[in-house]
């Protein structure tokens, strides 16, 4: 596993002293393991041959995948926000919620 810091400079003037150096370091290996887990998640969206539709909690459409709009015709500007309900039956039968609690 990598470590990933940042570090940098920054020069200041103290008026009793000469010019003080301050430095600072920041481990940011968690923030770049997050960065790269959502990459991934996103080309799976991107990249997923199954149709993918996101509503929000009030079912409105929020986002769908390149394979949504080829596998039903209906692009994000054809659906976005509204409700799910207004696609056809054959569209709805395949929807499942999930991630729900």
């Amino acid at each position: 596993m990598a470590a990933y810091n940042r570090c940098g400079l920054s020069p200041r003037f103290h008026p009793s002293l000469a010019d003080v150096l301050y430095t600072f370091t920041a481990d940011l290996t968690e923030r770049k393991e997050a960065d790269e887990a959502l990459k991934l998640a996103s080309m799976v969206y991107e990249k997923c041959s199954e149709a993918i539709l996101i509503t929000d909690m009030a079912n409105r459409i929020i986002a769908v995948n390149p394979a949504f709009e080829a596998m039903t015709g209906y692009t994000i500007e054809d659906v976005g926000g509204k409700s799910s309900r207004i696609l056809p039956i054959r569209v709805r039968c395949f929807m499942s919620p999930c991630g729900t609690r």
